[in-house]
């Protein structure tokens, strides 16, 4: 890798002060561009987002290949993340859930909640990556569920993947159903926001949610995603989605 042309690799630029005549060191841009991304890094790991998911932008989304009617279609959709990406703060004020959903495999729906996430991240939340399966078990783990549940306290935002698809999910019942209920409602009340990805709509999660759902309708963006990158992309290029 090059050396910066201004620092020359010291991290630090040298300025004349013109009325005193004084050098003063000043960190260079690119020191603080790697500080900013050392950052993002760390809070990333303690994020828990899956490694092949980290470099997910919705710029990769937009050079994604989609035929054109789809793409002028999602543009209202994506027009409302640029919202989000622009206004974190705005977002939260008017709502308590993000639902990025669409029926069909590879859409792209996680790379735009890991691009969501990752602005939250940079102005001061902090985010926490759950699979809805591994949720739901930790309602049934009694050796560790304290702990589990006592961990995400210090999140306040929860990017629920593949929430509530009972095709992606196995519900194992009643109890599972009421923790989960009461689990999603405390949050709320806490003050902590939920970015969904899912294969069906919030107004139509399966009847054995009916509570939970309920508690999504109350104040939620839903965004849908037609289609599926699978049609138009080789493998290698879904892997780097």
């Amino acid at each position: 890798m090059k050396a910066c042309a201004l620092c020359k690799g010291t991290g630090f630029t040298i300025k004349l002060d013109p009325a005193t005549k004084e050098e003063t060191a000043y960190p260079c841009d690119c020191f603080m561009d790697r500080a900013k991304k050392d950052y993002l890094e760390r809070k990333l790991i303690s994020s828990y987002i899956p490694i092949k998911y980290r470099d997910y932008t919705i710029e990769s989304y937009l050079s994604m290949k989609f035929d054109g009617t789809l793409a002028e279609a999602h543009e209202p959709q994506i027009a409302e993340l640029k919202k989000i990406l622009n206004n974190t703060k705005e977002f939260t004020d008017k709502y308590d859930a993000l639902w990025i959903w669409g029926r069909a495999a590879n859409a792209g729906h996680t790379s735009l909640a890991v691009a969501l996430c990752k602005k939250f991240l940079e102005n001061g939340y902090k985010v926490r990556y759950i699979r809805m399966q591994d949720l739901l078990d930790a309602f049934t783990n009694f050796k560790e569920k304290s702990d589990y549940f006592h961990s995400l306290e210090q999140y306040n935002v929860y990017f629920i993947d593949d929430a509530f698809d009972t095709t992606r999910c196995i519900v194992t019942g009643d109890y599972t159903n009421i923790h989960l209920y009461n689990w999603i409602s405390s949050a709320l009340s806490d003050k902590k926001y939920f970015i969904c990805t899912s294969k069906v709509p919030v107004s139509r999660i399966d009847k054995v949610f009916e509570q939970s759902k309920n508690l999504f309708l109350r104040s939620c963006l839903s965004l849908e995603f037609q289609g599926s990158f699978s049609k138009f992309t080789s493998a290698e290029q879904m892997g780097k989605l």
